[in-house]
């Protein structure tokens, strides 16, 4: 999930040609709403999003409603507190972006995936 609609586009199109089913979400928000109602079996999530960021949604999915799927951070911020803080509310990974191609962020997630 990332609010920029290029980003989400090259993502969800990579991701299908896996052979994933993808669901996308423009904001923090309709993430919330789509995870209680489609039960994804991986979340990736941007810091920066509206209406809800990246680390209210995690803590949100993860605290209040106590859903366990994993979360992967894809984001533009790599200070070591950002990282920190996403690893602390139980994402699974923190992808800088700038600083992978697509294909390793691909391969990532294909192992994230790989036990389901």
């Amino acid at each position: 999930m990332d609010d920029e609609s290029g980003v989400r586009h090259i993502l969800s199109s990579s991701i299908a040609n896996l052979n994933y089913v993808v669901v996308e979400a423009e904001n923090g928000a309709s993430a919330l709403e789509k995870i209680a109602s489609e039960k994804p079996n991986l979340v990736l999530i941007d810091v920066l999003m509206p209406v809800m960021d990246g680390f209210q949604l995690i803590e949100e999915v993860r605290i209040k409603q106590k859903n366990p799927v994993p979360f992967i951070i894809l984001s533009n911020f790599d200070q070591p507190e950002e990282v920190s803080k996403g690893m602390a509310l139980g994402a699974i990974d923190y992808i800088v972006k700038a600083k992978m191609s697509l294909k390793e962020i691909m391969a990532k997630i294909k192992n994230a995936l790989k036990d389901d």
